[in-house]
């Protein structure tokens, strides 16, 4: 179940950030300098590794208009963080499956994977 999430992440949330604009890309920057668990996915290595370096948070390159690789993703993330509790995708790029979101949601007591 996905609903609307206003408040700040906790400490043990693991975020998957869309990186396909400036937005994500600052937002990804944010939470990683915040000491978030966070996961960059996008269609550009190079914007990702530029966002992860000299962190651990791990980046995937993935067409997130495609449902497999999108759950594929959202799979991986959970086997090397824990489950995935948020999805944010600020500028609306995952555009498949139960991910497509325009703000950050939460799956609560549940991992995102696919349907």
């Amino acid at each position: 179940m996905t609903s609307a999430r206003t408040s700040v992440p906790g400490p043990l949330d693991v975020i998957v950030v869309a990186v396909a604009d400036r937005t994500g890309a600052d937002l990804a920057r944010d939470l990683i300098g915040a000491g978030h668990h966070v996961a960059v996915a996008g269609p550009r290595i190079t914007r990702l590794v530029d966002l992860v370096a000299g962190t651990s948070a791990p980046a995937m390159v993935v067409d997130l208009d495609d449902p497999t690789m999108v759950g594929d993703m959202i799979a991986r993330v959970g086997r090397r963080l824990g489950p995935v509790t948020l999805v944010a995708d600020p500028g609306g790029a995952i555009t498949v499956g139960p991910w497509r979101i325009d703000d950050v949601v939460t799956t609560r007591g549940e991992s995102a994977q696919a349907a």
